[in-house]
């Protein structure tokens, strides 16, 4: 197509290692190789183009973020040695990022690592210029290595003076109001509508209908897409986040009806890998309490591209979720982060700019708030905040804060973890599995149990690490039983720095999802043990292993698996 519409300048294909570039290289298409680093640039792009040219499309400085996981690093001195071994071996590359940016309004998109992954609003990518573009340490130490680089007689300009950075005194805000009260015609159906449905990319979506009563029943929402704050009669009743594979609460109504709010927002649509076809946001399939399924559906469009319409009170500050106004005055403009630590979750509009999100969970605590959207004298600031309320002022700062992680509300808690003592009475199978993708099974006399520990002595592939996509446990009829009450309550280690594939990944029905044993920190080797409290006593002939399906690391080889009707 490209060289039909007259396109002949040369092209080039950009892939990761491996299977990627197997399955993405083109014979008359130069291969590029994203991430490569040192000797091993010519041994996966000689494979396709013996002689070269070596080339790495996107040479990693720094690295993207996720809300509730560590800020992204990446060392200076790695990436200065690892430039001058580039520019020495002759190997073309292009850096991403040399400056990331920010994904202003509701741009920021989002990962599947084994789970929902969505993006702050910062891209500062902890590349060579920061977010607001100010050249770094790392700026400066490539620099120094690109000038002995230069052809003869070339040198590299100066660097230019950045944009002045202010520090904007605190702001008060003197008008809020509830999200209800600004609510416009609803679009009404008997089951709920996605926001491609609805015809909205966006921003939120607000569904409502009546519930008869009394009621006493768990509330489930089938494939939410992405985040809902649920209300009764107005008052908040949970949070649930698609991060957790949360979904569901428990509901009780005493009177003979109730008014069921969901406030649902689109957290950024996975802009990478297999789930990009799977991107639909809102309510995607329905609503059920108990095992009745809920109809009868309003659903109030909540944008939020145009904030000159919303309606305030002068009132104290209105519970959220809630819309809250100030205006302050400024002598001079310039740069600034604007402070959203105290807050909860939410969206900020200054002179009806969307500058993104904010999540007190981190690790970005600061929205960074461009000097030319900005205005001398009288300027006005609008929050959208969806759990806290007391909040009431926000102030700007002249440094921005990144790396801030705090505790996670809606997080799964274990409890007290108890190292299992591990009985050879409790020993009910030990062997090897095969180095197979395909789910195997452990079978076994039946035994009646309660407690599951499956122990990991070795990986296919000499590695050690540990992964595992699922885990079933198989009644004396050989049929899977219901995760139904299962609980993990003991791992010796998982990998909840750098990415969210914790043990929870086993049972939670996500063949895509996957343990793995902790890889981004000092970590230990195998053994490496889980143990699974069932819930109740079953009678059990087996186990069923699903594992990791994108990678044959950490696959379980040799295992031991234990069983006991009491904890061990």
């Amino acid at each position: 197509m490209d060289r039909a519409a007259g396109f002949d300048v040369p092209s080039f294909t950009a892939d990761g290692g491996g299977d990627m570039m197997a399955n993405g290289h083109l014979s008359d298409v130069l291969p590029g190789l994203n991430g490569g680093d040192g000797p091993d640039i010519m041994k996966q792009l000689g494979a396709y183009r013996p002689t070269g040219p070596w080339f790495v499309p996107e040479f990693y400085p720094g690295w993207l973020d996720h809300w509730g996981e560590p800020h992204a690093h990446v060392e200076a001195g790695g990436l200065v040695r690892e430039t001058e071994w580039k520019l020495t071996h002759e190997v073309s590359f292009c850096y991403y990022m040399i400056y990331g940016g920010t994904s202003f309004g509701f741009m920021s998109g989002a990962n599947y690592g084994g789970h929902f992954q969505p993006q702050p609003t910062s891209y500062d990518y902890d590349s060579p210029m920061d977010e607001m573009g100010r050249p770094t340490s790392k700026f400066f130490a490539l620099r120094d290595v690109l000038a002995k680089h230069l052809a003869p007689g070339e040198v590299l300009p100066e660097v230019p003076p950045t944009t002045q950075v202010i520090e904007i005194p605190r702001i008060e805000f003197t008008e809020s109001a509830r999200i209800f009260d600004n609510l416009a015609t609803p679009v009404k159906s008997e089951k709920p509508l996605s926001f491609e449905d609805l015809d909205q990319g966006y921003g939120y979506v607000l569904y409502r209908t009546t519930i008869a009563g009394p009621v006493d029943a768990t509330l489930k929402i089938k494939e939410l897409r992405d985040y809902a704050v649920v209300c009764v009669d107005g008052e908040r009743l949970a949070a649930l986040d698609r991060r957790h594979n949360q979904n569901s609460a428990e509901l009780k109504i005493a009177g003979p009806s109730a008014t069921l709010d969901i406030l649902v927002e689109n957290g950024g649509r996975i802009n990478y890998g297999s789930r990009l076809t799977d991107n639909r946001k809102g309510i995607t399939e329905s609503v059920l309490l108990g095992e009745r399924k809920l109809t009868g559906w309003e659903m109030y469009k909540l944008p939020f591209d145009d904030v000159s319409s919303l309606k305030f009170n002068s009132t104290p500050a209105s519970a959220a979720p809630a819309v809250h106004r100030g205006t302050f005055s400024l002598p001079r403009v310039g740069d600034a982060f604007l402070d959203m630590r105290g807050w909860g979750k939410g969206i900020v509009f200054v002179n009806r700019h969307n500058l993104g999100r904010y999540w007190y969970i981190g690790p970005q605590q600061t929205l960074y708030l461009p000097g030319v959207w900005l205005k001398q004298g009288r300027n006005e600031i609008v929050v959208f905040e969806q759990l806290k309320d007391d909040v009431q002022s926000v102030a700007g700062i002249k440094t921005p804060i990144l790396d801030q992680l705090n505790k996670d509300e809606n997080a799964r808690s274990r409890g007290p973890i108890k190292e299992p003592r591990l009985e050879s009475a409790s020993l009910v199978k030990e062997g090897s599995l095969a180095g197979s993708r395909a789910a195997q099974d452990i079978v076994f006399p039946a035994k009646t149990a309660r407690y599951l520990c499956l122990q990991a002595l070795s990986s296919q592939n000499g590695d050690e690490f540990t992964t595992l996509a699922e885990l079933d446990a198989l009644d004396a009829a050989g049929q899977t039983i219901s995760h139904q009450g299962w609980k993990i309550i003991y791992v010796d280690s998982e990998e909840n720095i750098a990415e969210g594939d914790q043990a929870e990944n086993v049972i939670d029905g996500d063949p895509d999802s996957f343990w793995h044993t902790l890889w981004s920190a000092p970590h230990t080797s195998h053994p490496h043990t889980l143990v699974i409290d069932l819930g109740a006593e079953h009678e059990l002939s087996g186990a069923r292993l699903l594992p990791r399906q994108d990678s044959p690391h950490g696959r379980i080889k040799d295992y031991r698996l234990y069983l006991s009707l009491t904890p061990f």
